[in-house]
């Protein structure tokens, strides 16, 4: 968030583009952030939603892989568009066991991929 005021929860789900209910269930895990209560008001202050997004594994982005995925796949053309990839503040909250790149290759009569595994 760009501005210096704090933000309403609405404000918050409008801007990072998840719904209510998703922030609620986020909270109910207990890795939603911090909450300042201001009579009827919930509002989010600066500082904890930057401890919140910050390049944690708490940033919304990215929650939805967690324990879930196993397998990710991406062609290479868009490979650097993957916001995890691209972005060197992701790398700390996960690690690569395997990498297979696969190139098509055509030789003469001989046609194939050709597949490499890391």
């Amino acid at each position: 968030m760009d501005t210096l005021r704090p933000k309403s929860v609405k404000q918050l789900c409008d801007y990072y583009g998840i719904s209510n209910p998703h922030y609620y269930a986020l909270k109910a895990k207990g890795i939603g952030p911090a909450e300042l209560r201001l009579g009827h008001r919930t509002i989010i202050t600066r500082e904890a939603e930057r401890a919140w997004v910050g390049g944690s594994p708490h940033d919304p982005r990215s929650l939805w892989m967690k324990h879930t995925v196993r397998r990710f796949n991406a062609d290479r053309e868009r490979l650097n568009d993957t916001f995890l990839i691209n972005d060197e503040k992701y790398y700390k909250h996960y690690h690569i066991q395997r990498m297979d790149a696969i190139f098509p290759f055509a030789v003469g009569t001989n046609t194939g991929e050709c597949r490499i595994s890391l």
